[in-house]
Parts: structure tokens; sequence; C-alpha cells
């Protein structure tokens, strides 16, 4: 019985969490001050086939596909993205020196 509850309520918060919405992106440089790549050219990289990733639910976002874009430009040595729990998109660059 115990059990049966606790997976109901795994699959009801799962399935909410995997359709809420992501209301904000943050950028955040790791390491040096000194940048070479702006915080516009990160939100230009989110951008997923000339949309915005706010407002679309999380199951549907690749943060593999995202990293990989940022990873892409010359001046950044490593980025993570990530999603928290309250729906922000989070990418962590570290720029190359």
């Amino acid at each position: 019985m115990l059990l049966a509850v606790v997976s109901g309520l795994f699959a009801f918060s799962n399935t909410r969490n995997s359709e809420r919405p992501i209301n904000d992106t943050q950028i955040n440089f790791l390491g040096e001050d000194n940048l070479y790549i702006t915080h516009e050219t990160v939100s230009k990289l989110l951008i997923l086939n000339q949309e915005s990733v706010t407002d679309k639910p999380k199951e549907i976002i690749d943060l593999n596909q995202l990293e990989n874009a940022l990873k892409s430009n010359k001046m950044v040595k490593n980025a993570e993205v990530f999603v928290s729990v309250e729906g922000t998109l989070t990418a962590e660059i570290v720029q190359k020196r």
C-alpha cells in the first residue's frame, strides 16, 4: 500500500516537473573577470531554432545541444548548461585565456 502511494506521488511530481516551463535564463562566467565573450553572445547561442528557450517545457529542451552550441565558440573553454527545479536555465561558462 505504501509503495503504491510513493510510486503515485513520484509519477505525479515527475510529470509536473517535466511539464514546467523555463521561466528565466541565467549566465555565469567562471574564472577570470576578463570577458572575451559577452552575455549577448551567450544568449544568442542559447536560442534554439531561432526561438527563445523561455516558456518552453523542460522536457523538450536539449541541454546537450545547448552545451555544444556554447562550446563551438572559439573563446569558450568549457560550458555547462542545466535547469533548476524552479525552471531557471543556467549556463556556466569558462573562457579561454
